[in-house]
């Protein structure tokens, strides 16, 4: 209902009257959200419950102020909890090129803070990429627009402050199916759940204080509904702030049965809240973090490797790997004379990659240079 708007610690602040137009107060003007700072908890909360009781009272007035956006789009359905501008807005489930995300924290305030969860939501879809194979970069797709029906969106009880059914969300991530990727949407970013469109085998949400009760409640049940294999919520944790200690960051993952139910997969490893196994991934997953205040590290486990992988990880490796590289082709070209030697070698480890005995190669050219082919694997020509 729309005056849950009002509510906070289980205290319903009380309505001003609601003029035609609000006009602006001595104390804080309510058409204007407030940041922290601007005020207290209890006026926020009270300027924002007037601003969407205008809306509410004045639908034409508020419809006319959406339509002058330049990103109005007639088919969304608009929140009459939420602020829509020009370049922010508050409602997590609108998407539009340039404008950004500031979500109402948890005292009511607008909080453009998301230190955590953008760059962990971006350091995800780089190491997702990899355990996917060649196709991961376009199986792995952040924030889309999912769209869904109407009748869904009321069975669900997802209705805005107005009442009416919402028929969209916008996840962190999804992985779509092999074959089904992102060259198969007739819009870019954009599902829809009719038979041309494929549904996510993955759904990641990213939780923050704000979005916390709508990650593990409404979308668990709604990606339930849509047919989701699985549903992983990260929540990065909260670093030591004040008087609170923090938290640890954790994973939960929820797995799709054949009879439609979603059931958590327990964990895995040392830590069972941080490490889990995707069917979808095909390896456990975990978050790293050894304190509070860390910015954890989602990462995946490579059975070939023996090692746990992520994007910064394997940059640093390749990169080592090149200066490796480097440095062992110099060293053959003063062993061997023979730039041509070099070329050849160069070329076999772009294609099969760099061994990891180099220095036995090396010592092998010192007393064979003439056997380099046969010591490096290469066929001679």
């Amino acid at each position: 209902m729309a005056l849950a708007l009002a509510e906070t610690s289980g205290q319903a602040v009380a309505a001003a009257p609601v003029p035609r137009r609000p006009p602006p107060q001595e104390a804080w003007d309510w058409q204007i959200p407030a940041s922290r700072g601007d005020t207290d908890s209890a006026t926020a909360i009270a300027s924002r419950y007037q601003r969407a009781m205008w809306r509410l009272l004045h639908p034409r007035a508020w419809q006319a102020d959406l339509q002058a956006l330049s990103h109005f789009d007639p088919e969304f359905v608009y929140d009459e909890s939420h602020e829509y501008h020009e370049d922010w807005t508050t409602d997590p489930d609108y998407g539009k090129v340039n404008v950004r995300n500031f979500p109402y924290d948890l005292a009511g305030f607008v909080s453009p803070d998301q230190k955590r969860h953008n760059p962990l939501i971006e350091q995800m879809r780089e190491t997702l990429c990899t355990p996917l194979g060649a196709e991961g970069e376009h199986r792995v797709q952040p924030t889309p627009d999912y769209h869904f029906p109407e009748a869904l969106g009321r069975d669900l009880s997802l209705f805005t402050g107005g009442r009416k059914p919402k028929t969209q969300v916008k996840p962190d991530l999804v992985v779509l199916p092999e074959g089904r990727d992102d060259r198969s949407l007739k819009e870019s970013r954009v599902i829809r759940t009719d038979p041309d469109h494929p549904v996510p085998e993955m759904v990641v949400e990213v939780v923050s204080p704000s979005s916390a009760v709508r990650d593990y409640g409404d979308k668990a049940v709604l990606y339930k509904r849509l047919g989701v294999k699985e549903y992983l919520i990260v929540d990065p944790g909260e670093p030591p702030e004040g008087d609170s200690q923090g938290y640890l960051a954790q994973l939960v993952l929820y797995r799709l049965q054949p009879d439609n139910n979603h059931v958590r997969v327990q964990g895995e490893g040392d830590d069972p809240d941080m490490e889990v196994r995707s069917a979808v991934v095909g390896s456990a997953v975990r978050l790293k973090q050894d304190y509070p205040d860390d910015e954890p590290v989602f990462q995946w486990f490579d059975p070939n490797m023996g090692i746990w992988r992520d994007a910064l990880g394997d940059k640093l490796r390749e990169s080592e790997e090149r200066g490796r590289a480097q440095t062992v082709l110099t060293a053959v070209g003063h062993i061997l004379s023979d730039e041509g030697a070099v070329d050849v070698i160069a070329k076999h480890w772009q294609e099969f990659g760099v061994p990891g005995n180099t220095d036995n190669l090396l010592t092998a050219i010192l007393d064979n240079p003439a056997g380099w082919q046969e010591i490096f694997g290469i066929a001679a020509e």
